[in-house]
């Protein structure tokens, strides 16, 4: 994928919503917190504000429907293409008989760009899972909690980043390992604290997982909190073009043997994400 793919890519993605959540939940702690059953919510604690950004993993229908709209794109590309090289051939032709001084006040016909299998971009559908996040949810302890109304599902964390809606990202990728964790929907997963003391913003990253009991902004008092199940998230492709990194190893979750990704608890190393 070149630059100029990444940001039209990305620039779509940013202007993408989400399919399952028809409209913006807006969480503040003005606010009440009510629990839908239909959406899922993640929690984590920052001692400074900060960007971050999370990747939804694709379910096997959204895949399937990606492909759909690729191939349709691609067959009306193609035909495009099979008509332009012939026009091309053609041009070529006559081109080619003209006189020397004719050829003056004419053109060289250019050919077509190839479109192929190999050479045909169209947006994978990873690049409209992101999901920003800037805003916190209140002020707590000595930094903030920030609590995500999310699309239930699997989600990775892609890395300390924004991406503005023109495509052009700030930030580092965890695109050499990272963490992904469940959110399912009617539930509140406490993802623990990120940072460590340390501004999260600065590339650090590290992350303290949650636990039972752990202390909770006063606006979710009464609600069900249960720490979230981390697992060792493999490589990831460099969507935005930045600078990349990865998340510092967890005890009991990640680890890393040289520049493979290892997942402690099986002991064993994790494939690539596509």
């Amino acid at each position: 994928m070149n630059a100029r793919h990444i940001l039209a890519a990305l620039a779509l993605a940013a202007t993408a919503l989400s399919p399952a959540l028809a409209e913006r939940i807006e969480l503040n702690e003005k606010n009440p917190v009510v629990v839908r059953s239909d959406i899922a919510y993640v929690l984590y604690r920052v001692p400074a504000k900060h960007f971050l950004q999370l990747l939804r993993e694709v379910t096997p229908e959204e895949r399937a429907a990606q492909e759909a709209k690729r191939a349709a794109a691609y067959a009306k590309a193609s035909a495009k293409y099979e008509k332009a090289i012939a026009k091309y051939r053609r041009d070529k032709t006559y081109w080619g008989a003209m006189s020397a001084d004719d050829r003056l006040l004419a053109a060289k016909p250019v050919e077509p760009a190839l479109v192929s299998e190999e050479t045909f971009f169209y947006p994978p559908p990873e690049l409209v899972n992101f999901i920003n996040v800037s805003r916190p949810f209140a002020r707590f302890e000595n930094g903030y909690a920030y609590l995500l109304a999310l699309e239930p599902g699997r989600y990775t964390i892609y890395g300390p980043l924004i991406a503005g809606a023109n495509g052009v990202a700030m930030g580092t990728c965890f695109c050499m390992g990272s963490i992904q964790f469940d959110a399912p929907a009617g539930k509140i997963v406490d993802l623990g604290t990120i940072g460590d003391g340390v501004k999260f913003g600065t590339g650090t990253g590290v992350l303290t997982p949650a636990r039972l009991g752990q202390a909770t902004p006063a606006q979710l008092a009464g609600q069900t909190i249960v720490p979230a199940t981390l697992r060792a998230a493999g490589k990831m492709p460099n969507y935005n073009g930045i600078m990349i990194d990865r998340m510092p190893a967890i005890p009991g979750v990640l680890a890393y043997r040289r520049d493979t990704v290892i997942d402690v608890a099986s002991g064993k190393e994790v494939e690539p994400l596509r």
